[in-house]
């Protein structure tokens, strides 16, 4: 028993040494107390059984394993059951309901179709474009894609079951081919992968719902599309499409759109068309450039993906296992960190000036083509879920005062949703996630009841 307490002693004072090691490398100041008295007090703990009975020792020494055993069966749980959006964890979610779940990699659905004689492609991110300002184009010239490459097959997401696959348009979006001809189109839609229509069928979309009630609908949403990205789609595709008589919907969604706000107002491509009246890249003449540069990039990408797979595979778990060996959620849970929660650093505020800025450019470019500016407002699933979190809609009053102010309309979904008898059962397997089916019909009800007094008895199936 002496054995296991004097290696009991030993590891908490390798330990202290460790964190004060740290501590002097990092130059982390105000470190958390609590987390240099826990080794402490164990060496305190250990050392006193040295002085009792063979038999108090033992009885001691078992209590202590006991409860260790029991800390460590919280932080394994902790770590193992977080919830997330990954697959394997959908997969189970769908098989508590009896739903069929494609548990396949995107990757792997690329290679299916591909060895189907089907040439197919993952949908592009262009907010992953921004760091890099853009990828090299096959011409030579910079250039920064703000969306897919055309009449391809488009592998995208899946939350729901099935992997959503699509073809998209003349220009890479997601819409019939001949959307842009400028006919017949009484809406544009600008956005990010909610207003694209994420992990759902192409006839479940809010763009495909607002089509069956009888509007023209030209969909310039797109995954990774921020507020910046939004403004830059607008001059690229929409205004060559016509605005005059044309109602301009913008969906803003309050989980991350203020975020990604911040990071892509330091792209110099994507400030020059906020600031510069006249800058554009072309892109719609460009179209045969754009396919053959995001080509080049997807295939090397895929490749590069291919050769990691097996790692990433792995990462997960690895990873979750290293910090559940050191008790990493258990002590974040307990505000145990190395930096004492009261000392973190101050939240960064919220870009509401800059925000105002890109919504009072958007709207004055489609006033004076014309058309009309309207603003959706899109719910996050932490307001239902996890009222308590900081996740998304903190700032949603100071939105709303904002585009007031703007004189923009808004259409408000998550009003819808609180109507809705269960808010959580419009997100995929009531986790978070995009909209499912059901979550983007009753968007579009909202919408469709703003639009005019003929569709203001639509109601969401």
């Amino acid at each position: 028993m002496d054995a296991l307490l004097f290696a009991g002693i030993a590891f908490c004072a390798v330990t202290f040494a460790y964190l004060c090691y740290i501590v002097s490398i990092s130059g982390v100041r105000d470190a958390n107390l609590a987390i240099f008295i826990l080794p402490c007090a164990g060496i305190v703990l250990l050392a006193f059984p040295l002085r009792c009975q063979e038999e108090t020792k033992v009885n001691l020494v078992l209590s202590g394993l006991s409860i260790g055993a029991c800390v460590y069966l919280v932080e394994f749980y902790l770590a193992f059951s977080k919830v997330r959006i990954d697959l394997e964890y959908l997969e189970e979610l769908a098989d508590e309901v009896g739903a069929p779940f494609d548990a396949r990699t995107k990757l792997q659905v690329l290679e299916a179709l591909r060895g189907e004689g089907i040439d197919a492609y993952p949908t592009i991110i262009p907010g992953l474009f921004v760091e890099s300002e853009g990828l090299e184009s096959v011409e030579g010239q910079r250039l920064f894609p703000l969306a897919g490459m055309a009449g391809k097959t488009s592998v995208y997401c899946n939350e729901n079951g099935p992997w959503i696959t699509y073809q998209s348009d003349e220009h890479g979006f997601r819409n019939p081919l001949g959307s842009h001809n400028g006919v017949a189109i009484d809406i544009i839609m600008l956005g990010d992968s909610f207003t694209q229509g994420a992990c759902v069928e192409s006839d479940e979309e809010m763009a495909a719902i607002l089509r069956r009630a009888g509007f023209g609908v030209l969909n310039l949403g797109h995954s990774g599309s921020s507020l910046q990205i939004a403004l830059a789609t607008f001059k690229e595709y929409a205004e060559p499409a016509g605005i005059s008589g044309r109602t301009v919907l913008f969906f803003f969604f309050e989980g991350n759109d203020l975020e990604e706000l911040i990071a892509h107002s330091r792209s110099p491509t994507l400030r020059k068309y906020l600031y510069s009246a006249d800058f554009s890249q072309n892109l719609v003449e460009r179209q045969e450039e754009v396919n053959r540069s995001i080509v080049a990039y997807l295939e090397e990408a895929m490749r590069l993906e291919k050769a990691e797979r097996a790692a990433k595979d792995n990462y997960w778990y690895e990873s979750r296992l290293a910090m559940a060996i050191k008790l990493s959620h258990l002590r974040q849970r307990l505000g145990i960190g190395l930096i004492a929660i009261d000392d973190a650093e101050p939240e960064t505020p919220p870009p509401l000036d800059l925000f105002e800025q890109n919504r009072a450019a958007l709207r004055d470019r489609i006033h004076a083509a014309g058309g009309q500016f309207r603003l959706v407002y899109l719910p996050n699933w932490s307001r239902y879920g996890a009222p308590s979190s900081e996740r998304g809609g903190r700032y949603r009053r100071e939105v709303l005062a904002v585009v007031e102010k703007l004189n923009i309309p808004v259409i408000d979904v998550h009003e819808a949703f609180v109507r809705h008898p269960d808010s959580l059962s419009l997100f995929p397997f009531r986790v978070e996630g995009h909209y499912n089916a059901t979550g983007y019909a009753v968007a579009a009800a909202e919408i469709l009841n703003h639009l005019g007094p003929a569709y203001r008895s639509y109601e969401a199936h």
